[in-house]
């Protein structure tokens, strides 16, 4: 009975030893994500879309991060560096609309609202500055997938260019939709 007591002893050792592993595993994944995360590159697609012209562009100079311990996000979008396929409307663009000279970035600063773990999918609420104007309340849903050591943010939103007092002049209305449409993919690493 001694050596099956002994032999008892073992396993239940071995046991424990192997939960604080499987603890400290779990601890270090929690912490991990209760990093910092800074963005590593970014790409955002615009999309102004009428019945008579599709006006569609890029850019990719950002820099922001997110805690994901108490859940706040940062986000600067440097605008000056959007362009279309076209020159002309690059330069109408950034002078007439964005006016990048007086406002040459764009801020959204949020709270991740809600994130479920298994789908990645999840909602920040916050507020977004543009064109001198914030506009609170805007809820932007995000779709997160692990890239390696990095994440990766897929997400779809509009803009109402009214809401940030950029007003397009009545003969472009056929042409420019005060509708815009966003993509944005962002990979983030841990810092």
């Amino acid at each position: 009975m001694n050596g099956m007591n002994i032999f008892i002893q073992c396993l239940v050792t071995i046991f424990i030893v192997l939960q604080t592993l499987n603890a400290s595993s779990l601890f270090s994944q929690s912490t991990s994500k209760s990093a910092i995360w800074k963005i590593e590159s970014c790409i955002f697609k615009f999309k102004s879309e009428t019945q008579m012209e599709a006006i569609v562009g890029s850019g990719k100079s950002c820099e922001g991060s997110v805690n994901l311990k108490d859940k706040k996000f940062q986000l600067q979008i440097d605008l000056r560096d959007w362009k279309t396929p076209n020159n002309l409307q690059t330069s109408h663009l950034q002078e007439n609309y964005l006016e990048t000279q007086k406002f040459p970035v764009a801020v959204f600063e949020g709270i991740i609202t809600r994130f479920d773990e298994k789908s990645g999918k999840g909602e920040i609420t916050g507020s977004l500055n543009l064109h001198g104007n914030t506009k609170a309340g805007i809820n932007i849903p995000f779709e997160t997938t692990e890239q390696g050591e990095a994440l990766e943010t897929n997400s779809e939103f509009t803009v109402f260019l009214s809401d940030y007092g950029i007003e397009i002049p009545k003969i472009l209305v056929l042409k420019l939709n005060p509708i815009i449409q966003l993509k944005a993919k962002v990979t983030w690493r841990k810092q």
